[in-house]
């Protein structure tokens, strides 16, 4: 009996490339892709006319040498796609073993009549190959800032001696690995099950989304700086539009006096001492008369990640 054996799993957002090779091609007759969601878009949108509901998480384009075979929309929370391209693939090492059992029996049947078949009788099928019709590269892109594991089975084909009794049920594939604990819209993925490009993979196929695309710094320690001294912060961070989840990288940009008492990123910035409730970057901190005083930067309609690549210099000038 052949069983499914798994041949990769994969753990991203954004654009994200899967080669194909040729080894996981080679005698290939189903290829299983199970796709797990692992942290929802800030923005999801679902419909209730099936069940489970379904929305839009994603997109993948089955490819062979750079050609689209078949675009897959990724609708659900938990979906598993079969890919089986060329149904030839199994029927022709089913014929190929056929025949050459039935050649054995002709030859047997010659000698026995003392007759001699000729090679071409003999090895009918020794040029009947599979079309090798899987693609060669599966390309994602994950809607918005949500991410998604992918774990990849084969199920290699049947050839002689390796034949499958009629009364056995046909192999299930196994279950895929758990998926990661569940994220937050607004939360990375945490670097060691963020999987990393494909060797060789081109530059323009794999970008994370920004949210997943920097580490986040350690903790700065606060309160920061000394009185009355003039610092400049700067920091990035992403806003995603409320109605359709599309992201906008930001940075903030302030001078402050010290001692700064709070640095970070908010959904409403009323939370921290704004006037308004939009949602941006923040300092704590004081100004040129040493007053406690906020620092804001927000932008309506938006939700907002985490900040990233925090520096904070004095100013000397």
């Amino acid at each position: 009996m052949t069983d499914y054996t798994q041949v990769g799993s994969f753990t991203f957002s954004g654009r994200y490339p899967i080669p194909i090779t040729a080894d996981i091609r080679n005698k290939c007759r189903v290829l299983v892709a199970d796709i797990q969601l692992v942290r929802p878009p800030v923005s999801p949108f679902y419909s209730k006319k099936t069940n489970p509901v379904n929305g839009f998480l994603g997109t993948i384009c089955a490819m062979s040498k750079g050609f689209v075979l078949e675009r897959i929309d990724i609708v659900f929370e938990k979906q598993r796609i079969y890919l089986q391209p060329s149904f030839d693939e199994q029927t022709t090492y089913t014929q190929r073993c056929f025949d050459a059992l039935s050649a054995n029996r002709l030859q047997v049947l010659a000698q026995a009549l003392g007759v001699t078949l000729s090679n071409e009788q003999s090895q009918f099928s020794k040029d009947l190959k599979p079309l090798g019709l899987f693609p060669d590269e599966l390309k994602f892109v994950c809607y918005g800032n949500a991410a998604i594991q992918v774990t990849l089975q084969k199920l290699a084909v049947t050839e002689c001696g390796s034949l499958t009794p009629p009364e056995e049920e046909p192999p299930e594939p196994p279950e895929p690995p758990e998926p990661p604990e569940p994220l937050e819209p607004d939360e990375p993925i945490p670097p060691e099950i963020q999987s990393p490009p494909p060797e060789g993979t081109n530059p323009d196929d794999y970008a994370p989304a920004p949210i997943d695309d920097t580490p986040e710094p350690p903790e700065p320690e606060f309160p920061f700086g000394d009185d009355g001294i003039r610092y400049r912060v700067t920091f990035d961070f992403t806003t995603f539009l409320l109605t359709n989840g599309n992201p906008t990288e930001r940075t903030f940009n302030a001078v402050v006096f010290g001692p700064i008492d709070e640095v970070g990123t908010a959904n409403n910035l009323q939370t921290v001492g704004s006037n308004s409730s939009a949602a941006g970057g923040y300092v704590l901190a004081r100004d040129s008369s040493g007053v406690p005083d906020g620092f804001y930067s927000g932008f309506g309609n938006s939700s907002v990640s985490a900040l990233r690549n925090l520096v904070i210099v004095e100013e000397t000038s």
